[in-house]
């Protein structure tokens, strides 16, 4: 297995690792820890660990909106929100507000990280 860059970012006082990853190996992350089958998996986020993995054989434009959609998954667990049934829809909708500028910055960072060529896994996939 070919070690690939990383992209990081950081959450407050947390840091978060992303990596793309090719589609079989983001199944069996999703297997391994939510002990179901899934069809097909855009990207994955194990809150524990801080990492982030996004699959590799998507164009750039589905990798950043799949990005933003783990990155809500990180901001959420950082912030402790864990149980949706316990916050109300302006709960969420504050929550968005607050961390806004957040998703936009990381986002931007992870688009310029995409385009420096860092990330290119054709010499060895996961």
């Amino acid at each position: 297995m070919t070690k690939i860059s990383e992209f990081w970012f950081s959450i407050g006082d947390s840091n978060w690792c992303v990596e793309l990853v090719n589609e079989d190996y983001l199944k069996s992350l999703y297997k391994e820890s939510e002990g179901g089958d899934c069809n097909y998996a855009f990207g994955f986020c194990l809150y524990p660990w801080r990492k982030i993995y996004i699959c590799e054989e998507m164009c750039l434009e589905e990798k950043l909106r799949t990005f933003k959609h783990e990155l809500m998954h990180a901001l959420l667990w950082t912030s402790g929100i864990q149980d949706f049934n316990e916050f109300s829809g302006e709960d969420i909708c504050n929550f968005a507000a607050a961390f806004s500028s957040t998703l936009e910055i990381c986002a931007k960072d992870f688009e310029a990280w995409l385009g420096s060529g860092k990330n290119d896994t054709r010499s060895g996939n996961r």
